[in-house]
């Protein structure tokens, strides 16, 4: 038997990702997205089970990739998806790759 402390919680919410833009779809898919808080693909959102949230997800399920999560490992999901490059990541960004533009000299 586990210890309560490893034990997986029972799936409380769903964790919504857009995999795909509704460019060139209706404008409801657009506003029904809005309304969950995804703006950007790759984007993330936390709801609660309910009914509402899935008749939603359903008018979008094209669009959207669905699993069901605790609250907690739905949080750090978002967490983790969010950190992206920070300052002093290693990478710094010294001007044009191919020298050229304005103020070029020769």
């Amino acid at each position: 038997m586990l210890p309560s402390s490893s034990r997986l919680s029972a799936p409380t919410h769903h964790l919504i990702t857009l995999l795909r833009a509704p460019i060139g779809l209706p404008p409801v898919a657009s506003r029904t997205l809005e309304s969950l808080g995804l703006y950007r693909r790759h984007q993330s959102v936390l709801h609660r089970f309910d009914p509402t949230v899935a008749g939603k997800i359903l008018r979008v399920k094209e669009l959207v990739g669905v699993r069901n999560v605790s609250e907690e490992e739905g949080n750090r999901a978002i967490w983790m998806s969010t950190r992206g490059r920070k300052e002093g990541s290693g990478v710094e960004v010294s001007g044009r790759a191919y020298g050229g533009g304005k103020g070029a000299e020769a």
